[in-house]
């Protein structure tokens, strides 16, 4: 795992531009050779059924990376983004996850999009929560690792947890950003 001279981690996040230009009005910058999950389970998972399947992230990893080598680096990548974010949508409290809100690339990279329910502004219908985890591990992402008893997951899981005590670490610098945030 690569480092920085801090104790950082190399998450490989790709985050996308994002610029207001207005009351509820704003850009983002289109991210190229990526898909939603949702597109990728209708598409390689055999319709609408594909959302109860669990090889269709893994089988577009491997559409897109053919030789060994470039699928295990695909996998990599998907290792240490999938764990930078669902660290990052805990501590964050980002709501309204679903497979139309994360993405994956071609190159293994995955991220979320729409960021419309964070800190803990989450969405309820009838006075009920529809955030049912507070973050989000699928079946299908934990197939993409070789299951739960593989040792890509224990990196996994690894990578996670040395992610969420890096943010512990600098637990001060982050509540002095949100606080001046909050007018």
């Amino acid at each position: 795992r690569a480092g920085d001279a801090r104790g950082g981690l190399d998450l490989r996040l790709k985050p996308y531009g994002c610029a207001a230009t207005g009351k509820d009005l704003g850009m983002i910058e289109i991210v190229k050779s990526a898909s939603t999950v949702a597109r990728i389970q209708t598409r390689l998972g055999g319709g609408a059924l594909g959302a109860l399947r669990k090889h269709p992230v893994e089988a577009f990893l491997r559409k897109h990376n053919a030789g060994d080598h470039e699928f295990a680096v695909a996998r990599e990548n998907f290792i240490y983004s999938c764990a930078g974010y669902c660290v990052a949508t805990y501590v964050l409290g980002i709501g309204d996850r679903h497979a139309d809100n994360i993405m994956v690339t071609n190159a293994g990279h995955l991220f979320h999009i729409d960021f419309g329910h964070f800190l803990g502004n989450f969405k309820s219908k009838y006075g009920i929560k529809r955030e049912t985890a507070p973050f989000v591990f699928t079946p299908s992402m934990a197939h993409v690792l070789g299951g739960v008893d593989d040792a890509l997951f224990a990196e996994f899981e690894r990578t996670a947890t040395a992610a969420y005590n890096v943010l512990r670490r600098h637990a001060r610098l982050l509540v002095t950003l949100f606080s001046l945030m909050l007018s």
